[in-house]
This record gives C-alpha cells, sequence and structure tokens, in this order.
C-alpha cells in the first residue's frame, strides 16, 4: 500500500527533467518555466521520488530474501536490480506515438507508462471530419489522440472564424454551441489560443464533466500536414479527482494541462522526418528504418531464429525474427512483458546499468522500446510481434561515433506495419502492466467503462 502511494502522488504534476536547457515558454496551465524543453528525451524518472521508489524495492527484496532460508545471497544485487527496473518499465516508463495513416504525420511523447493502447477504425466516424482516433491508458489517466480534417486557408478548423481573429470569447462561445447539443452535461471551462514554435493554428481547452472530471486537449496543425489538426488530450481518472484534487477546478485544470505542455508539446514533430536519412527494411509484417546507405552484411540462421546484420560505417544494425518463447502468446497479452523480462535479465549489462523503457505506438501497433549506455556504446532495442513471431530490431553505436543518439532513436523507432488498420478497434497491451494483473484490469469498472467510449471526448464537441 505505500507503494501504490507513492506511485500515485507521483503523477500528480510530476516530470523529471534532465538538466540544462531551454525552458518551457507557453500561456497553458501547469506549463512549468523550470522544466527543460528536451525533458521528453529522458525516458527514465529523476529526483528524489525515482530515490524513494528503488530504495523501497530494494528493502521489499532484502526482507524477501531474509526470510527465505535458501535464499543465495549472491544473488541479492541481482535480485534488486531486476525489481527496481521491472519497477521502473511497468510504472514509470514513457509513451512514444506515431501516427502516419490518413494523411496524419506526427510523433510525439507521453510522460506515462502504456496500460493498454488502442486506434478506432475511420469507417465509425464516416459522417464527421475525423480522420483517426487512438490512446491509451496509464496509472493515473485516460490519454486519447484524434486527427481531423483541416480546411485549406486561414481558418480555425471548421469554421469561418479566422486564425488570427480567434480568442478565448470566441473559442468558448464556438465550443459552448457544440457542447449544448450533447445529451450529457459538459461545459467548457476554459482555454485560449497560444503559440509554440513549430505549430500552427494552436489552441488549448478543458471540458467539464460532472463530479470535477475534466478532459483537457492541446490541438494545431504542422506545416507538412496543414490539412490535418492534431487533437491531443488526457484526463484524470476519477481516484485522483476524489482523492487529491477534491473540488480543486483550478488544480484540476493545471494537473490535467501540466503534462501536455511540459512533455507532450515540446516532443511534437513531423514523424516523416526520419525518412530522409533512412532506408527501409522488410521483415514479416514490418518496414524498418536504417540509416541511409547502410549495407547488408549477413544472415544467420541460430536455431529457429533468424538475423540480418546491417552496418553503416561502425553502428551496428541487427534484425531478428524467431517464434514465440515458452508460455507467450498473443491471446495472453504477455508478449512484450516477456520480453521485457529477458531484456532486464540478460540485457541488464555488468555494472547493473540502468536502462531506458517507453512503449512505442505505430499507428496502435505496440512495441517495446529500451535503451541501455553499455561501455563504450548505447544499445537501442524495439521489440514487436504478429501472431507468428517475435521481431527485433538492435542498434548499437560507439560512443565515439559522432550521431546523436535521439536520431538514432527516432530512427528505430519509426515502423511501418502491413496490418494496422486490421488491428483498429483492438485493445492491445502495453510494457506498464504485469500480466498478473490483466484479470484486474479486465474486470475495472474505470478502465472497462473507457475501453467502451474509445472516442476522444474532445472529439464530439
Amino acid at each position: 500500500m505505500i507503494l501504490r502511494r507513492l506511485l500515485l502522488l507521483s503523477c500528480i504534476g510530476f516530470i523529471g527533467t534532465i538538466g540544462v536547457s531551454q525552458a518551457i515558454d507557453v500561456n497553458i496551465p501547469g506549463a512549468r518555466p523550470d522544466i527543460g524543453k528536451e525533458a521528453y528525451q529522458e525516458y527514465r524518472i529523476q529526483g528524489e521520488f525515482a530515490k524513494k521508489v528503488d530504495d523501497y524495492q530494494e528493502s521489499e527484496v532484502k526482507k524477501w530474501a531474509q526470510h527465505d532460508p535458501n535464499y543465495d545471497n549472491e544473488k541479492l544485487d541481482d535480485d534488486i536490480y531486476v525489481v527496481q527496473e521491472l519497477t521502473r518499465a511497468i510504472h514509470h516508463s514513457r509513451s512514444v506515438y506515431i501516427i502516419t495513416e490518413n494523411g496524419a504525420d506526427i510523433k510525439f511523447t507521453g510522460s506515462k507508462e502504456s496500460i493498454v493502447g488502442w486506434s478506432i477504425d475511420p469507417k465509425h466516424m464516416s459522417k464527421s471530419s475525423i480522420k483517426s482516433v487512438g490512446g491509451t491508458i496509464n496509472a493515473v489517466s485516460d490519454f486519447r489522440y484524434e486527427t481531423r480534417q483541416q480546411p485549406k486557408g486561414s481558418k480555425w478548423e471548421d469554421t469561418n472564424i479566422e486564425y488570427t481573429d480567434l480568442n478565448k470569447s470566441l473559442l468558448q462561445n464556438t465550443l459552448n454551441e457544440r457542447l449544448e447539443k450533447r445529451k450529457d452535461s459538459v461545459r467548457f471551462v476554459d482555454g485560449d489560443v497560444f503559440t509554440y514554435p513549430g505549430l500552427e493554428k494552436a489552441t488549448w481547452d478543458v471540458i467539464g464533466f460532472d463530479d470535477y472530471l475534466v478532459v483537457g486537449t492541446i490541438n494545431f496543425t504542422l506545416a507538412k500536414t496543414p490539412t490535418i489538426s492534431y487533437h491531443i488530450g488526457q484526463s484524470l481518472n476519477k481516484d485522483i479527482i476524489k482523492n487529491y484534487i477534491k473540488g480543486d477546478t483550478q488544480r484540476s485544470i493545471s494537473d490535467t494541462m501540466g503534462p501536455l505542455a511540459n512533455f507532450v508539446l515540446p516532443s511534437i514533430k513531423p514523424a516523416s522526418d526520419v525518412l530522409a536519412y533512412t532506408d527501409p527494411v522488410h521483415l514479416g509484417p514490418y518496414t524498418f528504418r536504417v540509416l541511409k546507405n547502410s549495407e547488408f552484411k549477413k544472415h544467420e540462421v541460430i536455431g529457429p531464429a533468424e538475423y540480418d546484420v546491417y552496418m553503416s560505417g561502425r553502428i551496428k544494425a541487427v534484425f531478428g525474427k524467431q517464434p514465440f518463447i515458452e508460455g507467450a502468446s498473443v491471446e495472453k497479452q504477455n508478449i512484450l512483458h516477456s520480453y521485457l523480462r529477458t531484456v532486464v535479465k540478460k540485457y541488464g549489462l555488468k555494472g547493473h546499468k540502468r536502462l531506458q523503457y517507453a512503449t512505442v505506438w505505430n499507428n496502435g501497433v505496440p512495441a517495446l522500446y529500451f535503451e541501455a549506455n553499455k561501455e563504450n556504446g548505447t544499445l537501442f532495442g524495439m521489440v514487436l510481434y504478429d501472431n507468428q513471431y517475435v521481431y527485433t530490431y538492435y542498434l548499437y553505436k560507439p560512443d565515439d561515433v559522432h550521431v546523436s543518439n535521439y536520431k538514432l532513436r527516432d530512427t528505430i523507432q519509426y515502423v511501418a506495419a502491413k496490418y494496422s488498420k486490421a488491428w483498429n478497434d483492438k485493445a492491445f497491451v502495453g510494457i506498464g502492466i504485469s500480466p498478473v494483473m490483466l484479470d484486474v484490469i479486465q474486470t475495472n469498472p474505470t478502465i472497462r467503462d473507457i475501453m467502451k467510449d474509445k472516442t476522444l471526448s474532445t472529439s464530439k464537441k
């Protein structure tokens, strides 16, 4: 219970920073000027809370070891490391979203883990301007994204209002007119226009429901896709609203919008930027990317697994295809978690190196991403699956090769899947949950209700 309370408290207004950088400067509630614009690049939480979580896990493993008369104390450091790393990955990883279907072209990063994720078949929105909808659930909030058709020209969304004339009053009046058509009790709470480098026609808004539940969104277009508008939103779960925010409306707004302003907003960029410096590699139903002009070196078969090796100078890319390990299956939704345990134990690395973790969603298709600082180099990894095989992509870069780690991160995370549209309307598990908790998740009323209504609340505005 103590750890659960720590986890819950950590999610309110918490985002780890990564050092000196340009600050967040935007007129959105919850935006913090003490957070650097590059904070989203750090997938591993930092600071006092992170230390408390690690210390708690260490004490729990030691207690367990002391009560086992046959425990091998030489394994203690290894066991502490594994438990700490699995806790970080499951409860404190990030979520990366890459949307490239139906005219979209965007990549952004969310500050929390992914328990469950999905994408919606556009045919359900055939009478609207909505092109695609998807989202994820984490421990404290429901996170959604949506793309819409944006008319050409200078108008705001599908109105006759010039964006340059848009202000808070016009925004409020327009949204209220749309909200009045809804049957439920919904109201405009707050919102305004904002400016941020790289974004066009940008607005933010907060829509309120009964019992102080609010949905906050940032809305904008990008120069590369001026006829698509992007809407990224989240709502805190009712336990947070009830037990911590209670009737404090301003805190509800700030804590809802804060992660969008401090973490998501700086991470937004066209997903297709990576195509300019990479080439495609096809494996199974997936198309991966390697650095441009990478050379194919060899194909290896080791037992039931196959591997292809590419080199770009001294940067090595290895693609693997292998059957599921024993006990892993699509039906059990435990494939990514099973491989996560393998990564932590196998790539925990000499000296118990600390890893970074994320669930990467390419058009709703989930993947385990991890990154480790090895001796004299950095290892990047992606793990995906289909109905029969696990596909792995390892990218290794020596430290003295002067290519940005973030550039390589973009390279390995961008994946196209032939069957992604076939996975619409299906929920998939990210790395933010242990399979032993799946039955609890599937019977939890809050999450069950969310899964029944997978459309972004703002889509009805």
